[in-house]
């Protein structure tokens, strides 16, 4: 997987690494930019991999340079004793947590020289190394994974359930019945054995051989077609679906985040144009099939997915929160008098330990994941409102603002909720939904609770005034927590419960 250093991606990104098991890296900087700035992009990736692997084999890591070609030989001579400083320090950092090859490649792309060949090699040998300490897999695996190696040679990159099962499944786990007494025939197989066609489809998946979403896990209406469909190319889904969908504004593709928009929604019609340019051979129940699995994937939000009644084709609208890119509108968040309302706020935030500082980082792709949680939760009637960097949307009459930084210095997730409703239920709702969102985010960041500092913050210092959020301390709303905790004692929560969600 080529994860991409646009922005845009790194949702994906961290949608492949969540089951990323026994991996290799390499990571790649530039030689012909800034020696600061790319040493800041490599411990920044590196970072992002051991939040991510945690709990897990430690990775092998590559890292390489390119654009080699541009530089003289004297520049190539202080780029070989920048990159040997550079590993040197890498592996004492990450001493225990990243498994560094001890040199780094200056790579020409433009040519197949000396180079090159080495790195291929070293990669290829480390790949192989990984592969062979890995367990040796059922026969009946064996079978399931061979079938669909020799029936892929002939196929479209997404196809029906129904047609998988009998061109790939039936014959090996025919087999596998068969030992055990088992008859089937191929005209009933799927109705007979669903549980053992839903396992191995579920093998595939996992081994990332397949894309197959169980539809009949919570799903309903519409949205159970998802199951009826097997993604046979995982590497097609990522480049001509997210690809397309995700591309960045002005690399030269015509990306849904760039035309007919209706605020931040991108309309189904218009996804299915897009999507049919990319590969004239879906149809629209298939194109309609990979929004839901990128729906239940987490990449996307249908704005009608709650509706009680069916929507038509030219109504439905889709959100993308890792391709919003816009700052926060001025408006966004409506200033009002402190007096007037009831909020609380909290930020979280690394810890300030030196070890964790140097190796963690919360994980890129916090505030699309965020978003596509939160939008769940809000109430469409009234349009939400997105960014970049956060999001502001209405719960009944609490209202939901999250704003947040992710760079290589600054790392921090403010998230806010205030009524103007006086009454004891909507003020317990405010902390109920604060309590949530907040426990959503701690999980989508990547980093072990432990190592996460969870500080109260004041919500009209934060969002209401052009000031950078992270210029605000913990220590200054303190009167305005005192305040927050004797509207709360008022609605029957112990003081001390009060504090501690504070």
């Amino acid at each position: 997987w080529d994860f991409g250093g646009h922005v845009e991606y790194y949702i994906s990104h961290d949608l492949m690494l969540r089951w990323c098991r026994e991996s290799v890296f390499v990571v790649v900087a530039r030689l012909d930019r800034d020696r600061a700035t790319e040493t800041e992009n490599i411990k920044f990736w590196l970072q992002y991999l051991v939040t991510c692997m945690q709990g897990r084999p430690i990775p092998s890591i590559f890292i390489a340079c390119s654009f080699r070609d541009r530089l003289s030989i004297k520049e190539i001579e202080k780029a070989q004793a920048w990159g040997t400083q550079l590993v040197k320090r890498l592996c004492r950092v990450f001493q225990d947590k990243l498994k560094i090859h001890n040199c780094v490649f200056l790579l020409n792309t433009l040519e197949l020289d000396d180079t090159m060949t080495q790195f291929r090699q070293v990669v290829s040998d480390e790949c192989e190394r990984v592969r062979l300490a890995q367990p040796k897999m059922p026969k009946v695996c064996s079978d399931v994974t061979q079938a669909f190696e020799q029936w892929q040679l002939d196929t479209n990159t997404i196809c029906h359930k129904k047609q998988f099962v009998s061109n790939v499944l039936y014959e090996p786990l025919r087999a596998q019945l068969q030992e055990h007494y088992i008859m089937c025939e191929k005209d009933t197989f799927v109705e007979d054995h669903s549980r053992l066609i839903r396992i191995a489809l579920q093998y595939l998946h996992d081994c990332g051989t397949v894309i197959w979403i169980d539809g009949q896990e919570g799903l309903e209406g519409n949205h159970s077609r998802i199951a009826d469909f097997v993604v046979t190319s995982p590497e097609w889904f990522c480049n001509t679906v997210l690809g397309a969908i995700l591309m960045p504004a002005g690399e030269g593709f015509d990306a849904p985040s760039d035309v007919h928009r209706d605020g931040e929604l991108v309309s189904l019609d218009h996804l299915q144009d897009t999507l049919q340019i990319a590969d004239d051979r879906l149809s629209g129940d298939e194109v309609k099939a990979m929004l839901d699995m990128l729906c239940e994937l987490g990449l996307c939000y249908d704005s009608l997915r709650d509706a009680s009644t069916p929507s038509s084709g030219d109504t439905r609208r889709y959100l993308f929160p890792g391709a919003v890119t816009t700052k926060r509108p001025v408006d966004a968040y409506e200033q009002v008098n402190p007096r007037d309302v009831f909020y609380v706020g909290r930020r979280i935030e690394l810890s300030r330990s030196r070890q964790i500082q140097q190796t963690l980082i919360l994980s890129p792709a916090l505030v699309p994941l965020l978003q596509q949680k939160v939008m769940s939760l809000i109430d469409m009637d009234v349009a939400p409102t997105l960014w970049a960097t956060g999001m502001c949307g209405h719960v009944g009459e609490v209202e939901i603002a999250i704003e947040s930084c992710v760079s290589h210095k600054v790392q921090y997730v403010t998230i806010l909720a205030r009524t103007e409703v006086k009454r004891r239920d909507a003020e317990g709702k405010c902390l109920t939904l604060l309590q949530k969102i907040c426990d959503d985010a701690i999980s989508l960041t990547g980093v072990p609770v432990e190592s996460l500092r969870i500080i109260a913050v004041s919500p009209c210092a934060a969002i209401e005034t052009d000031t950078p959020l992270e210029t605000f301390l913990p220590g200054k709303p303190v009167h305005e927590l005192k305040a927050a905790i004797q509207n709360t004692v008022k609605i029957g929560l112990r003081e001390e419960a009060v504090r501690s969600l504070l």
